[in-house]
């Protein structure tokens, strides 16, 4: 398999990788599809996986829950469940029009690593889908960071990938721009256990700078259109936009998928920490 071309630029720093490792993918219990159960941390204990159950005769008093005993009004205890590797697919957008801001840009592809570095740093698996390009499933941080940092923008429209490999969380990464953004979620969502939707915008496409001549260009068909800048047609595009979050958050809902909304403006750390609730 060929490797992307290289960005040079630094994706994550060491004191960004460091903090990552903390972190933990938020799993979810089910059945239907393999997951074991639902990672948690709580005081003094680990953040693995535990089931609450009666309590019997032989068990190890020491896992006796106090807190569901009371409130179940009967013995139970922790019982701790199998850890199964979780499988993470990233999808990141590398069409004409995630690229035309670097900074929009560089924080596409920060949370596409992060996701990796969280994944891979509590024995998951990763994979990535960008462009035309599939990456195998990493288990080592540092080669799928190195394989991250090799990821590039492309000229190529974003095209909606016909089939995913078995995972139990696929996450896009998007400014989804695209026209058929809205079926693009919808075929993921029935692809996965779980999708996770970032919707990623950046700042000056949420709000354009006001009274300013430009030309708009469509970045995937070239067509170019001259505006002026005025409150009122500012206004319009942002009652337009705020529609169309709404449509893209009422579609997440309808195929049971979660929607994130953030833009180049906000911190790595404040969006991840979203991502992972």
């Amino acid at each position: 398999m060929d490797a992307p071309r290289t960005d040079n630029s630094v994706v994550l720093t060491e004191t960004q990788l460091q903090w990552l490792r903390q972190l933990q993918l938020p799993w979810r219990a089910s059945a239907t599809h393999g997951l074991v159960g639902v990672r948690r941390a709580s005081a003094g204990r680990g953040n693995e996986p535990e089931l609450l159950r009666r309590y019997q005769y032989g068990d190890d008093v020491r896992r006796i829950d106090w807190p569901a005993t009371l409130r179940l009004q009967r013995p139970t205890v922790r019982q701790p469940l199998a850890v199964m590797p979780g499988r993470v697919q990233v999808i990141l957008d590398t069409s004409p029009s995630m690229h035309l801001l670097p900074t929009k840009w560089h924080l596409a592809r920060q949370l596409h690593a992060s996701i990796g570095v969280v994944a891979t740093a509590h024995a998951d698996m990763v994979a990535s889908v960008h462009g035309t390009m599939v990456s195998p499933w990493f288990i080592d941080t540092r080669k799928w960071v190195d394989w991250a940092s090799m990821v590039t923008a492309s000229a190529a429209p974003f095209g909606t990938p016909t089939q995913l490999a078995p995972n139990q969380m696929t996450i896009l990464i998007s400014d989804l721009w695209h026209d058929d953004a809205l079926r693009t979620i919808r075929d993921l969502a029935s692809q996965t256990p779980h999708l996770l939707v970032i919707h990623l915008l950046a700042a000056s496409e949420v709000t354009p700078e006001r009274d300013a001549d430009m030309t708009l260009r469509d970045s995937e068909s070239g067509a170019e259109l001259s505006v002026t800048l005025t409150p009122q047609l500012i206004g319009r595009y942002q009652e337009q936009l705020d529609l169309w979050r709404t449509t893209l958050h009422q579609q997440c809902r309808a195929s049971a998928a979660d929607y994130i909304f953030c833009h180049d403006q906000q911190s790595l750390s404040t969006i991840m920490t979203e991502v992972l609730q």
